[in-house]
């Protein structure tokens, strides 16, 4: 039996329980000499037992195959990547401003394309774009480096590069030209009024350009030096005019049908310019990747998501190694399979099937019995950390033709009042489920399931009414425009206030779990 957890704490946890478990039933003086052998068995065996997360166990499988999956068998797995990241990052940068880039790929099969990916950095770079990601408290300004990571870390899923894009120069010509002559029609003497001006003067100008990266620049220039945030009343004295002109550049036209609504100027004059970077940014793919296994193979090393692509190409592409490793398990469970990335359901399902036959994993005909998954679409959190709920949705789907559906309803958490309450609340927010339907992937929408009351409602032996398990503080702010860090002042004072009254004035006393006695 092989079971997979979502993160190491759980599969901690996992393990204590079942040892616990183990334990438990070998004290009993009833078990027969045959059980007790193999619960003996059992717990000798529980610190190897393959019970942990889905890459401790793909490099646990990975070890017993390590050249047919195209690996060292000494491979070493690095924790964190975001090292060896920076360091592709760099590379690529440095050996493209050096015009090293096709030499450091000769031998690579992206060495018909490092000339070009070598123009696009350079290019991307004379223009003035951000080469590496800038973090204020608010925001993120993502750079080249940003691109760099995305390209690695989503490797798995195939892309379709576009062809190699040409600057469409006559349609950036006629938004400028257009643009500029909307901005010229500001004539109030306020600085908004006079930046437009001057942009349109600098858009005739821009308009004449043959250069598309020199044209970058300048873009960028007047991007900084707009007004921030202006007021019809404030900064343009109340020019409604103007201020017209204003919402065309930066928020565009609205139609009375939505038929002739027009984009903002500013975002029809940088569009050309943007979709075409974009496009040469994509077709950086697969130089991207081989740098990033050049820097791997400088530190003989492989990342999380090696684990989990190199063991799904074995398990695909090799059936006897894939027959082989089915031999292995008579069960497999999956906890928060709702967390899953398409390659650890892939993995799944290829060792779970009845023999080895498929070449998709839509196609894999399941061994009865042989495997358990267990997850909640609702609880579905981790797309940054390559989780898709859609492929939780289609695994759902394919497994369920001929599976045991078991729903997990009662809460043990709460007492039975919180939940009707908690009822009562997620089906306004949520809705409650159109017969069957219950989660809708294209939408990522999951209705709300009702909770059934795992727990009574105990009562005090004082004969006092019990103390509900959730109070609600009221928040209110004489201010109309509290923002978040006003309100977070008056939760922490209203919260303060709750905790004093408890304390010193209220008579309110809890059970001690460990003795039993009440304390205030």
């Amino acid at each position: 039996i092989a079971a997979v957890t979502f993160t190491r704490k759980a599969a901690g946890e996992l393990r204590l329980r079942i040892r616990e478990r183990l334990l438990s039933e070998l004290s009993s003086p009833a078990i027969s000499v045959e059980r007790r052998d193999s619960l003996r068995r059992a717990l000798g065996g529980l610190d190897t037992a393959p019970i942990g997360t889905v890459h401790a166990f793909a490099d646990r499988l990975l070890r017993r195959f390590p050249v047919e999956a195209g690996l060292s068998p000494a491979y070493d797995i690095i924790e964190d990547e975001e090292s060896l990241l920076r360091e592709t990052h760099e590379t690529l940068v440095t050996t493209s401003e050096a015009g090293t880039l096709p030499e450091r790929l000769a031998r690579r099969t992206s060495a018909t394309r490092a000339a070009e990916a070598q123009a696009t950095v350079t290019d991307y770079l004379r223009a003035g774009l951000q080469a590496e990601t800038r973090e204020t408290e608010y925001w993120s300004y993502f750079g080249l480096d940003a691109i760099v990571t995305g390209l690695i870390r989503s490797r798995d899923i195939p892309l379709e590069e576009p062809p190699a894009p040409r600057f469409v120069r006559d349609v950036f010509q006629k938004a400028a030209r257009t643009a500029a002559k909307r901005l010229a029609g500001a004539s109030g003497d306020h600085h908004p009024g006079r930046w437009m001006r001057q942009q349109s003067e600098e858009l005739r100008a821009l308009a004449d350009e043959e250069d598309p990266i020199a044209i970058w620049p300048r873009l960028i220039r007047m991007k900084k030096g707009k007004p921030k945030n202006p007021s019809l009343k404030g900064d343009f004295q109340g020019d409604k005019a103007d201020w017209s002109v204003w919402k065309a550049w930066n928020e565009g036209t609205k139609g009375k049908d939505g038929a002739d609504d027009e984009p903002p100027l500013a975002e029809a004059v940088n569009r050309p310019l943007q979709r075409w970077m974009a496009k040469r940014l994509v077709r950086l793919h697969p130089v991207v990747l081989d740098l990033y296994e050049l820097v791997k193979e400088r530190h003989r090393a492989v990342d999380q998501i090696d684990l989990l692509v190199k063991l799904r190409n074995l398990l695909r592409d090799n059936l006897a190694v894939r027959g082989e490793y089915q031999g292995l398990f008579d069960h497999i469970f999956i906890d928060e399979f709702q967390d899953t990335d398409p390659l650890q359901a892939e993995i799944a399902l290829f060792l779970c099937e009845a023999a080895p036959r498929a070449t998709r994993w839509q196609d894999v005909n399941l061994a009865a019995g042989r495997l358990t998954i267990v997850g909640d679409p609702k609880q579905s959190i981790y797309r940054f950390r390559r989780a898709d709920v859609r492929m939780y949705a289609d695994v759902r789907d394919l497994v369920g033709r001929e599976a045991l559906s078991v729903t997990l309803s009662a809460s043990f958490r709460a007492r039975p009042s919180l939940v009707d309450y908690l009822n009562e609340r997620f089906n306004d927010l949520l809705g409650v489920p159109d017969g069957d339907r219950i989660f809708d992937p294209t939408k990522g929408s999951v209705s709300n399931q009702s909770l059934d009351k795992g727990r009574g409602e105990a009562a005090p032996d004082n004969g006092s009414q019990i103390a509900p398990a959730v109070r609600i503080l009221q928040l209110v702010s004489d201010d109309p425009d509290t923002k978040a860090d006003g309100w977070r002042e008056i939760e922490a004072r209203a919260l303060a206030r709750y905790l004093r009254w408890l304390v010193e004035k209220s008579d309110l006393s809890i059970d001690d779990p460990t003795d039993g006695v009440a304390r205030s």
